[in-house]
């Protein structure tokens, strides 16, 4: 996956480039909302609808330990 021509074009260079002009305007917290409502909504997915954010957290968190293992 690392290798695929999909994610060629970005470079942790151009990321950190992005955080900081977001910084810059101010606009840091709105980014990071965001990321974290589409992260929820995708362990809502998941887990289902009924779940607290920090339980969806610690389910997603204990299933990755268990798959590790």
């Amino acid at each position: 996956m690392l290798y695929d021509d999909h994610y060629s074009a970005l470079t942790w260079q151009e990321e950190n480039a992005r955080w900081e002009l977001a910084r810059k305007e101010g606009t840091i917290d709105d980014e990071i909302k965001a990321i974290s409502e589409a992260r929820m909504k995708s362990l809502k997915k998941v887990w289902g609808p009924t779940y607290k954010p920090a339980e969806l957290l610690w389910l997603d968190n204990f299933y990755n330990e268990i798959v590790a293992t």
